[in-house]
């Protein structure tokens, strides 16, 4: 695995339509992608002006991000 970092995002406060702190600022969550469970998980949020598509897996329960794509909303 490449470089990961914590996310302070739980597997449990992830469902959709919730509004969560992410980075100091109002994120939606807007999807979890699991297909390719268990490794990796692709956490869509919206945080307004685009997407941010969090790539990473769940250690004790924390999203661990091994990339980001930002995703415009057109």
């Amino acid at each position: 695995m490449g470089e990961e970092r914590p996310t302070g995002i739980n597997e449990d406060e992830i469902h959709y339509g919730r509004v969560i702190d992410f980075e100091g600022r109002p994120a939606r969550i807007a999807g979890l992608d699991t297909k390719n469970a268990p490794h990796p998980r692709r956490l869509v949020l919206d945080v307004g002006d685009h997407y941010l598509v969090l790539v990473g897996y769940f250690r004790g329960g924390e999203l661990m991000e091994e990339r980001r794509e930002r995703h415009s909303k057109d």
